[in-house]
């Protein structure tokens, strides 16, 4: 046989090797693996985008409590409020237009939420920046994708105004308990605080912006395992029809795959795909009150949060369930609203998985 022939040949067999699996595709055999409740057909509306999906939530929900932090709520109905209040400000105040970039850089502060639903509303956007990004790290999305602004948390705007482009982007600084994060320094002249842009936005007119499902919604940065990190493109339809997917698959039961409300720890930054995908926006749609927590290495803050309170699921990464399983008090909170504990980025090692489970007699997936 030729070298040609052995070619023909191979290309033959890979050839036919599609066609088996185009078959095996059409037939889904998974499906009959699927507990009997989940659906195996997704139904999407061709016009929905994440925008319309939280702000339906807005209305549907407007009476329960959003996003807490240590023990004050953010409603969301208050959530939408700042949100259209922010909108206008970036709109009429910073003169941002659709389609312009906007860096997030911040833990998991009720502001997140509040900056991502007013970067939507005005047509922007957004961003995620992971809150211990390093110089570098942060002078790739600049000259990547040249942001217009950045809402970032004060304490870490230092380290971002030393990167290279920082000096083009405009700051919305975010604060937080000094007791969370210590106290920043002075800022330079021309930035505004985070409630500062709400109450200016308060005083001007709405912002007429439609967002249609093809609309670019996020920019976010890969983790770099086989190259150079690169931003990846989503539109609103892409994370719409990601939402519906969780929303399916995150189900642990008939009764819980219908119901909505409920309470969830968010621990796992908003600015990580999971944390953004699974916690801010599908909880978010199903009016579930997220009790939050910025800083993702703190497990006795979580345990003290969680205490007394009927926590239905979380989501973390296994080293923080590990050293959660491992904090003392945890053994002794109540976990009979728990339905499980979600757990990804990473391999999930049986001592952990079995530590939790022995504890808290749910399910870690």
């Amino acid at each position: 046989m030729t070298q040609r022939d052995a070619r023909s040949e191979a290309a033959a067999s890979v050839a036919m090797t599609c066609e088996d699996a185009a078959d095996w595709y059409a037939r889904r055999p998974w499906i009959a693996h699927y507990p009997r409740f989940m659906r195996s057909d997704l139904d999407i509306m061709p016009d929905e985008t994440m925008l319309s999906l939280l702000l339906s939530a807005c209305e549907r929900y407007a009476d329960r409590v959003a996003f807490e932090l240590e023990g004050e709520g953010l409603t969301y109905r208050e959530w939408r409020r700042q949100a259209d209040c922010l909108a206008r400000f970036f709109v009429h105040e910073w003169k941002l237009e659709a389609g312009h970039r906007i860096l997030l850089m911040m833990p998991n502060l009720p502001a997140y939420p509040v900056a991502v639903l007013a970067a939507w509303m005005a047509g922007l956007v957004i961003m995620p920046v992971y809150s211990a990004a390093t110089m570098q790290e942060i002078e790739g999305p600049i000259a990547g994708i040249g942001p217009k602004a950045i809402v970032g948390l004060d304490v870490l705007m230092g380290k971002f105004r030393a990167a290279r482009g920082a000096s083009a982007v405009r700051e919305l600084l975010v604060s937080a308990a000094p007791a969370l994060f210590g106290v920043a320094d002075p800022p330079p002249v021309g930035t505004i605080g985070f409630d500062a842009a709400i109450a200016k936005g308060a005083t001007l007119a709405p912002v007429q912006h439609s967002v249609g499902p093809h609309d670019l919604a996020l920019m976010a940065y890969t983790g770099g395992t086989t190259g150079v990190s690169k931003a990846v493109r989503i539109t609103h339809a892409n994370m719409r029809v990601g939402v519906e997917m969780l929303r399916t698959a995150l189900a642990t039961s008939e009764e819980h795959a219908n119901a909505d409300g409920g309470l969830v720890i968010s621990v796992h930054p908003f600015s990580h795909a999971a944390g953004m995908s699974v916690n801010l926006l599908n909880y978010s749609s199903k009016g579930v009150t997220q009790l939050l927590f910025p800083k993702m290495t703190d497990a006795a803050a979580v345990v003290a949060g969680w205490r007394g309170r009927a926590v239905q699921s979380m989501l973390a990464g296994p080293a923080f369930y590990s050293h959660l399983t491992m904090t003392p008090g945890f053994a002794e909170l109540d976990f009979s609203a728990l339905h499980t504990g979600w757990v990804g980025g990473m391999a999930l090692r049986a001592d952990i998985r079995d530590r939790w489970e022995r504890i808290t007699g749910k399910p870690l997936f």
